[in-house]
């Protein structure tokens, strides 16, 4: 299927850095995973398998490697779709239909299929992904992981040989990424060939048939399925890797969640919720009697895709009008009050991003005695430091997070919400983040972490919302 005997390219904007490979055999069926710390090469591999390389990323391509006995980098772009399927990491940006109906059939049409083979892959591919629910909605009125799901189902749609995925699971909740789990069984079983890049190794352990581990550009490891079972956690974070079981992650979560049932009961200083309402259009999805969430804190936010999550945390913001009273410290807070007092980074983040460099995006509304301190403190953990110059709009997604981050941790405000803000982030970096998210932990404000990093959550939260647990319901609103 894929052999490289040895490889090297550089990218034409990057004269700094050199990808390398040598010695690496995919068999057809097998499922490849790809490691590595944030920046360490993955995805110029998978733009190598895919054909992005080197007709859409220009450079220097020095190859002894071959995809199904043609030489790789002889391949077009057109000719790699018919029998390589892709996932971006950021699915919003290969979507072309906002019809959800429309973008699941729209290969399939581009290459001339007759319509009854359309339909009927439509209906196979719906039932898998359970969309049929979706079908006739807007792709951009659904939650990120959902969109990844409808991503993943459209390559499918192609059939293809071999698909290549770039962090398939960053915004999908655990149900989600069962489903993906047992896409990619499914797949091997029909001799479909899976590479995939990916930083959430827990899922892949019983899958996977290889490991390929690239520092700095360059592959430096390879492990086969035996060789990882019998490696540790402790290992795979000392490669900056995620963990590989998560056993005593969820126990950790279960004993936070149950933290923040038992502090509903208390009487403390919060942020509290009364008779709120959260819709969907005119549909009712969640409805508060009473809840609290007490000042000084660090709470995750979790829950299934779509059950209500963003809603609720743009509500708390001031972002979404919804019916009900929100009391701080037992004074009511209008729309308008709490905006003002919110800091808050967007699983959509383009939608915040507003001046012309990315210094000047950091320093808006930030408070000038903070950007003084820290502000090269932040921008060196997060990786923005050789980017200040450069306009927002062209860095990469997780790249333009950061850079809200940044703003939100160089502000006074009393609340910080931060949605997905670890999606396709290694160890090392997801601790990074972590630390600098604790920093923001005060007496008199709050910090609210919407995510389905287990991890993150395990290391950062103090205690955690389960929106899928109706606990609260039952609890008595005489505290408040």
């Amino acid at each position: 299927m894929i052999t490289i005997k040895e490889l090297t390219f550089q990218y034409s904007t990057n004269q700094d850095m050199t990808f390398s490979i040598s010695d690496v055999e995919i068999k057809q069926g097998e499922c490849v995973v790809l490691c590595g710390k944030s920046g360490s090469g993955k995805s110029t591999f998978l733009r190598l398998i895919n054909g992005l390389i080197p007709e859409y990323y220009e450079g220097t391509l020095q190859a002894q490697a071959w995809i199904n006995h043609q030489p790789l980098g002889h391949i077009s772009i057109e000719d790699s779709t018919y029998s390589v399927g892709s996932v971006f990491q950021n699915p919003s940006t290969q979507f072309f239909h906002d019809i959800i109906e429309d973008e699941l059939v729209f290969p399939c049409e581009n290459q001339g299929l007759p319509v009854d083979v359309i339909q009927c892959r439509l209906h196979q591919i719906v039932k898998k992904f359970q969309l049929d629910h979706l079908l006739h909605h807007s792709l951009y009125h659904i939650s990120g992981g959902q969109r990844q799901k409808v991503a993943i189902a459209t390559a499918l749609m192609q059939q293809p040989y071999m698909i290549v995925m770039d962090e398939p699971t960053a915004n999908l909740d655990k149900h989600g990424v069962d489903i993906i789990k047992e896409t990619i069984e499914q797949l091997k079983r029909a001799g479909i060939t899976i590479i995939i890049a990916e930083q959430r190794l827990a899922y892949l352990r019983d899958v996977a048939d290889k490991y390929l581990y690239f520092e700095r550009g360059t592959l430096v490891q390879q492990w086969d399925k035996q060789t990882i079972l019998t490696l540790s956690n402790d290992f795979f974070h000392h490669q900056g890797l995620r963990s590989p079981l998560l056993d005593s992650v969820y126990a950790c979560l279960d004993e936070k969640k149950h933290l923040f049932q038992e502090v509903q009961h208390k009487k403390v200083p919060s942020l509290c919720l009364k008779d709120i309402q959260l819709k969907y259009g005119q549909t009712v999805i969640k409805h508060f009697p009473a809840i609290q969430f007490p000042l000084g804190q660090i709470i995750g936010i979790v829950g299934a895709n779509g059950v209500g999550k963003t809603t609720l945390i743009k509500a708390i913001a001031g972002l979404l009008h919804s019916k009900g009273t929100f009391l701080w410290n037992g004074k009511s807070l209008s729309e308008q009050e709490r905006l003002k007092q919110t800091s808050f980074v967007l699983q959509e983040v383009r939608m915040q991003l507003f001046s012309d460099t990315v210094n000047k995006e950091i320093e808006l509304g930030a408070d000038k005695n903070l950007v003084r301190l820290h502000k090269e403190t932040v921008c060196q953990t997060l990786g923005l430091m050789h980017v200040l110059d450069k306009h927002p709009m062209t860095l990469s997604g997780g790249q333009q997070q950061r850079v809200m981050m940044a703003n939100a941790l160089l502000s006074q405000k009393k609340v910080f919400i931060f949605d997905e803000v670890t999606s396709g982030l290694c160890y090392e970096n997801m601790q990074n983040v972590a630390n600098l998210i604790k920093t923001l932990k005060k007496s008199d404000s709050v910090v609210f972490l919407v995510s389905h990093d287990e991890e993150f959550l395990s290391y950062a939260a103090d205690m955690i919302f389960d929106m899928e647990q109706e606990h609260w319901a039952k609890i008595d609103d005489d505290r408040v």
